[in-house]
């Protein structure tokens, strides 16, 4: 069976048991409900937390960044335009970078 004639289950938490027609279809799901990540500006660093023992990929959920866990994220994408950063596997951002306009500082 063809890659755009299977169902494709979105990995975001909030919608378990959703299923998607194709990828393209997916991948349109997440560029129209992350467009508030658009145009931020992302730093290549290494993984750090005075509040929490992990985080996860904003997008994707899957991706865990932490010194704790052997196969966790040790480095990633940290967002430098909010107080709090936001984290993205290096997967999700190229996948999104050209879609939702990211930069990369330097």
């Amino acid at each position: 069976m063809a890659d755009d004639e299977r169902m494709h289950t979105p990995d975001d938490p909030d919608f378990e048991g959703a299923e998607f027609i194709s990828r393209e279809a997916m991948i349109e799901y997440k560029v129209t409900t992350f467009s508030w990540l658009g145009g931020i500006t992302w730093s290549w660093s290494r993984w750090s937390s005075e509040v929490d023992d992990h985080d996860h990929c904003v997008i994707c959920h899957e991706a865990a960044f932490s010194t704790a866990y052997e196969g966790d994220l040790r480095e990633g994408w940290q967002s430098v335009s909010f107080e709090s950063p936001l984290w993205l596997c290096p997967t999700c951002f190229e996948r999104f970078r050209d879609r939702l306009g990211w930069q990369v500082a330097v």
